[in-house]
């Protein structure tokens, strides 16, 4: 693509000169300057999707060829598969037009996106295989052995932030979880979403109000419930999930999340909480009733 990250970023600030972001990280005076006077070093395996400065190497040599902490610090935005994967993933051509540069850039993640979502179906078929019932078994299970190696992640202005497959690590950016108000997840499984590490970063993202998930393997109204530690969340999106299709998922969003404004796209109206009360108040009452029998019992025995 390009044979340097300078000449990347120099192309990028040429063609776009107003972004506020790229590749995760804010466009700055200070960073523009590092540009100009390239002090970016030469990147020869871009593939790998990692960042190298020129001052790491330096770095390196003063400390007789060994990583600083700081060093250590660069994040991992994204993950590109193996060649194979990235063959099969792809084998046309797409028109360059006049600009060369823009054209091998824009294939460059095509190219990984059609790698992420191969990932991803294998990744489902795995799943139907194993778990017919759609419900995974975390306690016989353990750690899944997940299929979808490849990840991005990018974010719009400074309140939109996109995540693909395996990416998930960039919630951990402290930037983002001070400007970040919407998520959307896609090719992700959701159980690793709401998984107690995750969540615990997602709740420190300040104004964080709207997610949108999509082809997340979800179809547990329990799991939805997780998301409930996120007291400011108002719009939920959900589809390309099998969840999304079950007749009472609107009505149960709409009951666990009293703070929502917004379901799928569409503004809650009274009726809409009124209709949700009615099919859940009972269960409600039921589980507080089987709640309360347990203390007493307690208390008695």
């Amino acid at each position: 693509i390009c044979n340097s990250l300078s000449a990347y970023y120099k192309f990028c600030l040429k063609m776009c000169p107003g972004l506020k972001n790229i590749d995760l990280k804010k466009v700055t005076p200070k960073f523009k300057s590092e540009i100009e006077e390239s002090k970016l070093e030469r990147v020869d395996n871009l593939g790998e999707g990692t960042e190298i400065r020129a001052e790491q190497s330096e770095r390196k040599e003063a400390n007789n060829g060994k990583k600083t902490q700081e060093d250590v610090k660069t994040e991992r935005v994204t993950t590109a598969p193996d060649n194979a994967a990235m063959e099969n993933a792809v084998s046309d051509k797409s028109e360059t037009g006049n600009n060369p540069d823009a054209g091998m850039l824009e294939i460059s993640q095509e190219k990984l996106m059609k790698v992420i979502a191969q990932e991803w179906h294998l990744e489902v078929a795995q799943l139907k295989s194993k778990y017919p019932n759609g419900v995974i078994d975390w306690k016989r299970e353990g750690k899944l052995q997940s299929v979808i190696q490849s990840g991005h992640a990018e974010i719009e202005g400074d309140s939109i932030l996109f995540i693909y497959g395996n990416a998930l690590e960039v919630l951990s950016n402290v930037d983002f979880q001070k400007t970040v108000e919407q998520i959307n997840f896609q090719y992700i499984l959701f159980d690793n979403i709401v998984s107690h590490s995750n969540m615990g970063k997602l709740c420190k993202f300040q104004r964080l109000s709207r997610l949108v998930f999509s082809y997340n393997y979800l179809n547990s109204f329990l799991l939805v419930s997780k998301l409930e530690a996120l007291q400011h969340l108002t719009s939920l999106t959900i589809e390309h999930n099998s969840i999304a299709r079950t007749v009472l998922f609107k009505n149960f969003a709409i009951y666990r999340f009293n703070k929502l404004t917004h379901i799928n796209g569409k503004v809650i109206t009274e009726i809409d909480k009124q209709l949700s009360l009615k099919f859940f108040e009972p269960f409600n009452r039921l589980l507080f009733s089987s709640l309360a029998f347990k203390v007493i019992h307690r208390l008695i025995t």
